[in-house]
């Protein structure tokens, strides 16, 4: 894996990125999971802390690769996300992760989980066909 910023710890399977363009590394033999270490823009970050997690998005299916921003959104709506500029920039962060192999499915993944005292959506994509 020369030349992408991985980091140095994968621990069962997860892997730790903080460049867009590594993401693609899930589904190669050993990694499961990756997650993407970053700084949201500050309206973003204080938008999301305003959210219950009751309000972010939670979903699984399996879909082809054009039918995953229709999905998300429907999650959106589902959750009862407001909608604005930062639910568009969610969207398109989820709708928008890269994979490198181009499959005919996704599996698409949508949880929220804890950092410190707020709630942060958590996205994952992985092909399995």
């Amino acid at each position: 894996m020369a030349g992408q910023a991985l980091a140095e710890e994968q621990v069962s399977g997860l892997a730790s990125v903080g460049r867009p363009e590594d993401l693609g590394i899930i589904g190669q033999p050993g990694v499961a999971a990756v997650l993407r270490h970053r700084t949201p823009l500050p309206g973003f970050q204080r938008w999301i802390d305003g959210l219950t997690p009751d309000h972010l998005p939670r979903g699984r299916v399996v879909l082809r690769p054009y039918a995953v921003r229709g999905a998300v959104r429907a999650l959106c709506d589902a959750a009862g996300t407001p909608p604005g500029p930062e639910r568009e920039l969610l969207v398109d962060d989820i709708a928008d992760w890269p994979t490198s192999s181009r499959p005919s499915r996704r599996r698409l993944t949508c949880d929220c989980g804890s950092t410190g005292s707020s709630a942060t959506p958590a996205a994952g994509s992985m092909s399995t066909r």
